[in-house]
């Protein structure tokens, strides 16, 4: 993979198989290749050569519609709609159809419920144009909720705890330990101590995958890239 105007490639040779209901980490140095690995999961880019697919069915032969229906993406870079909490958490859902215990119990999964209801029109709250009557955190947590209620088989989380509290953090990684195998879950992480649980974590650098396994095994090999990314993250 390749982008427009750079002479080097974002990825290179990368090959892996995520297994329905797991819960999997790409971590590695800015630059690494692992936003691209999710954009390409995600159906953002076209691979230039190999493949990427759901369940052995490649993404264009799935679809757009299909695609969208079974993956939720989360980034760091939110988008809000200048309206009610609520119709930001079920968006796209129409007015008529949101299930308001679906809403309370997506923000309450993605720690959002505590401000949320100490809000003085709580739910119905207006959040502004973009969310800019929120702070950082409280737009991460409302897009969080937002992936939860739609309840797609698959999560990608694009540093999407990074703007979040360690207590608000803790409470979205214990949702999705929960969430169990109804749900596969990717996550990007430069906080390592948000992927110690993972059940395979993927090291990238310079467009390839230099290592994989659990937190314990990587933390074993003392002479491989993951071990110095945690030596750098204790410093």
């Amino acid at each position: 993979m390749r982008y427009a105007g750079r002479d080097a490639e974002a990825l290179s040779n990368v090959s892996l198989e995520i297994s329905a209901g797991q819960r999997v980490a790409f971590v590695g140095a800015s630059g690494s290749g692992k936003s691209t690995a999710m954009a390409l999961l995600a159906g953002f880019y076209q691979p230039q050569s190999g493949w990427v697919s759901i369940d052995g069915v490649k993404l264009d032969a799935l679809g757009l519609t299909a695609l969208r229906d079974n993956i939720a993406v989360v980034t760091q870079d939110v988008l809000l709609i200048n309206d009610t909490i609520t119709a930001n958490i079920a968006f796209g859902v129409a007015l008529s159809n949101i299930d308001a215990t679906r809403v309370r119990w997506a923000a309450t999964a993605a720690g959002a419920a505590t401000f949320i209801e100490a809000l003085p029109s709580a739910y119905d709250e207006i959040v502004g144009e973009g969310g800019g009557l929120l702070s950082g955190g409280q737009r991460q947590r409302i897009s969080i909720a937002r992936a939860l209620y739609k309840r797609a088989p698959i999560l990608l989380f694009d540093e999407a705890t990074s703007a979040l509290d360690t207590e608000s953090e803790a409470v979205v990684h214990d949702t999705l330990r929960l969430l169990g195998n109804d749900y596969t879950v990717v996550q990007i992480a430069h906080r390592l101590s948000t992927v110690r649980d993972a059940d395979e974590i993927f090291v990238f650098e310079s467009g390839h995958i230099v290592q994989r396994g659990s937190h314990a095994s990587l933390a074993l090999q003392s002479s491989g890239q993951y071990s110095r990314l945690l030596a750098r993250q204790a410093d």
